[in-house]
């Protein structure tokens, strides 16, 4: 539950927003608990609804998952209504005090979502350029594959066309050494190029110098591209093209 929340949920909700649903959720569920009329039971069977179809269905795109937005918004909303009587229970707060600090939630809320939509991330085409230059390299091979993270299977599939094997190993960035020296050469006897997507930071030797350079075949860093330049993390792919013996093999 806690990698819902700040894993996940950052991908499908502005977090300020999401941080608002929530503590609209637990408002609800505190002020309706006792009276558990009609009203009570909806929000609490919507609330068990959208925890178990987000933990159940892997929600791959936020695009995929916009509709939460909606209840995330009428959640938030309703903690602001509900924020002056939460107050109320505080002692010694003024009235006049409690009366302006709903206002000042909303307005805060309202300014960090405008400067959400104002900021430009430079580096948000990080998946469409990489893919592109995969796919323009990858013409000159009969049966091409890439191998990358499970998160974006589908994006790097529909950007570059070619088949994608999701691999757990390149899920958190730290790849296992070990293991892909053995992948590679395993996929290189089914497929004549081999194109691996590896988030790592931009201080990172390139795997050509630690992985690839144990590997038979012929490999290269072919293109890579920034995505959180503050983090120094880029999106680097490499390709691989097993030795003559086994791409003639193939043939």
């Amino acid at each position: 539950m806690t990698a819902v929340f700040f894993r996940l949920i950052p991908r499908i909700l502005f977090e300020p927003v999401a941080v608002a649903a929530v503590l609209g959720i637990i408002t609800a569920l505190i002020y309706f608990w006792k009276k558990r009329n009609n009203l009570f039971w909806f929000v609490a069977c919507s609330v068990v609804f959208m925890i178990g179809w987000r933990l159940v269905i892997h929600i791959i795109s936020s695009r995929y998952a916009s509709i939460l937005i909606y209840p995330a918004i009428i959640f938030g909303v309703y903690f602001c209504f509900q924020l002056e009587d939460i107050l109320k229970l505080v002692p010694k707060v003024p009235e006049k005090v409690r009366r302006i600090v709903p206002w000042l939630f909303i307005i805060g809320l309202s300014i960090a979502c405008i400067v959400k939509i104002l900021h430009v991330n430079p580096y948000a085409d990080y998946i469409p350029y990489n893919c592109a230059v995969v796919k323009q390299d990858a013409v000159k091979f009969a049966n091409p594959v890439i191998l990358a993270e499970p998160d974006n299977k589908r994006r790097y599939q529909y950007y570059s066309g070619l088949k994608v094997i999701p691999l757990e190993e390149l899920e958190s960035g730290a790849v296992d050494e070990t293991r892909m020296r053995m992948l590679l050469p395993y996929h290189g006897k089914k497929f004549d190029a081999v194109y691996v997507f590896v988030d790592e930071r931009s201080g990172d030797l390139p795997l050509t110098s630690t992985v690839f350079a144990f590997a038979d075949g012929e490999c290269r860093l072919l293109s890579w591209q920034y995505h959180n330049r503050r983090k120094k993390k880029q999106l680097r792919v490499y390709r691989y093209l097993p030795p003559p013996a086994e791409a003639e093999k193939k043939q």
